[in-house]
């Protein structure tokens, strides 16, 4: 079995390289003007330093992050030596679904910080909100119950905000058994979270959210908040999604005001956002340090994964919530499109780490006794 999953980890290997070499050069076919040359020594630099991970380093992101931003830094991470490499040998996938699992969340966690669930499914059984094992009987009585605005959600996979469902019960009244059919098993049924003025003067229609990504240190096992990104949806969206023309901007976690311009994820700038005209530049974050102290907590109770990013808001009572975690594929080109490199000052430590751990191998097939 293990010279099985070694071949099967190989073809994956390959298959992620291509996977994120073919999206950067679609980008980079539909927008060439991102894509001029730079400095030769930082170009030189760049390659020097990946090249200690991979040999065939493509400097398309280096120049694709330095184009956009204005700011070229040889430290940027090309995503596909990111997420072939560094995000597998700083994190065990074997546990990332696990972590990812949104019906787990109020759980392992203090629950306080998540959206209130009204019932969970977990292959094909319910659960109300106290996590209590119900018949399907019952959570037909609980689910008949709600009239306000609810979200329908899968419990894993749930990545760009598919597969996410906000239902309005006075315009679309929705069965049980027909989510059921769209869902199969294994969702959650959640009270929308009515967000903080903050959030809603950017966009209304959209639950608005801080990316905020952490690394816990190879060499110290300090936890630290390395970016913050505003995560805002377009007019009508309810999602801030990028996948669905959301925008992103910096906030900088030391004086807690947000930076100039917000991106999409193919480049775009802003200075305002687009909708409802409101000006980026030095607002003020509300609860930032709440927000970053909270992604630090969760964090540190988290041993399989270095790497991890939250989607966190705070609602209309100034609660803080954890709307997801994100334990695989954090979604680095929302960070770096900043002007900053995703890992900063801890580039070289963790290049040092990579190149002497081994990853903890996904065991595609598994032998049971």
């Amino acid at each position: 079995m293990k010279i099985i999953n070694t071949v099967i980890e190989k073809i994956f290997f390959i298959a992620r390289i291509f996977k994120f070499r073919l999206k950067i050069h679609v980008i980079k076919s539909n927008h060439k003007n991102l894509f001029k040359k730079i400095d030769k020594d930082n170009e030189l630099k760049h390659k020097q330093l990946w090249r200690q991970l991979f040999p065939l380093v493509d400097g398309s992101w280096l120049r694709f992050y330095s184009n956009v931003t204005g700011y070229s830094d040889y430290k940027y991470v090309p995503e596909d030596i990111f997420y072939s490499i560094i995000e597998r040998k700083l994190n065990d996938v074997n546990y990332s679904a696990q972590i990812a699992n949104k019906a787990s969340y109020d759980v392992v966690f203090d629950k306080k910080l998540f959206p209130e669930n009204y019932l969970k499914n977990l292959s094909g059984i319910y659960l109300d909100s106290n996590n209590k094992i119900i018949t399907t009987k019952k959570a037909k009585e609980i689910f008949n119950l709600i009239k306000d605005d609810y979200i329908v959600k899968p419990a894993v996979d749930s990545w760009g905000g598919k597969n996410v469902l906000k239902v309005k019960p006075e315009r679309k009244k929705l069965t049980l058994k027909q989510i059921e059919k769209i869902y199969s098993a294994n969702f959650l049924i959640q009270k929308v979270i009515k967000q903080h003025d903050f959030f809603s003067s950017f966009n209304k229609s959209s639950v608005n959210t801080f990316r905020v990504f952490t690394y816990r240190s190879v060499i110290s096992e300090k936890i630290h908040v390395l970016h913050v990104i505003l995560k805002l949806g377009r007019k009508d969206f309810w999602v801030d999604n990028s996948t669905v023309g959301g925008i992103s901007v910096k906030a900088d976690t030391r004086t807690g005001k947000l930076a100039k311009f917000a991106v999409t994820n193919k480049g775009e700038k802003f200075t305002k956002h687009p909708d409802s005209k409101m000006i980026f530049f030095n607002q003020k974050v509300p609860y930032l340090s709440k927000i970053i102290e909270t992604a630090k907590l969760v964090s540190s109770k988290i041993p399989t994964h270095r790497l991890i990013s939250y989607d966190i808001t705070v609602d209309f009572n100034e609660n803080v919530k954890i709307i997801e975690i994100n334990s695989v594929g954090v979604g680095i080109n929302l960070i770096q499109l900043h002007g900053s490199s995703l890992f900063q000052n801890h580039t070289q430590e963790i290049i040092n780490y990579c190149k002497l751990i081994k990853s903890d191998q996904f065991q595609y097939i598994r032998m049971t006794k």
